[in-house]
């Protein structure tokens, strides 16, 4: 079982890394057609497709099909996504926090506190030597 939960929450981060959401597994569709526009079109292999849309010949294929901006805009994992964190931790000491008010109160307590065991230092065992 333990096995089965860490490999799922390793796969989660992975995910996470690769900031997929749902929107992009519901936009995989218009990859497979695009994909089948450029082959059938242009002749482009599937790396030439990964190219021209997510690699090096991205801003060239931008650049001479302009046409074509609305479907790629509809890609998955074209998205750009920054995220920043920012954790702070502010120690502030006690003294800012503490009351300045003594608050009385004028109800008797109806509880007792009574030490139910002796202390060990009482002991007369536990003590230093007396005589050296």
């Amino acid at each position: 079982m333990n096995s089965i939960l860490s490999i799922g929450l390793s796969m989660l981060f992975l995910f996470q890394g690769f900031t997929l959401s749902l929107r992009d597994l519901a936009q995989i569709g218009d990859l497979v057609e695009h994909v089948n526009f450029h082959a059938s079109t242009y002749g482009d292999s599937f790396e030439i497709f990964l190219s021209k849309h997510y690699g090096e010949l991205k801003e060239k294929h931008t650049r001479d099909n302009q046409e074509e901006k609305d479907e790629h805009e509809k890609l998955p994992f074209s998205h750009q996504c920054n995220i920043h964190n920012f954790i702070v931790f502010v120690h502030i000491p006690n003294d800012y926090f503490s009351s300045k008010v003594i608050l009385g109160s004028n109800t008797s307590p109806i509880f007792f506190y009574s030490e139910s065991y002796s202390s060990i230092r009482e002991s007369e065992i536990f003590q230093p030597p007396r005589l050296a």
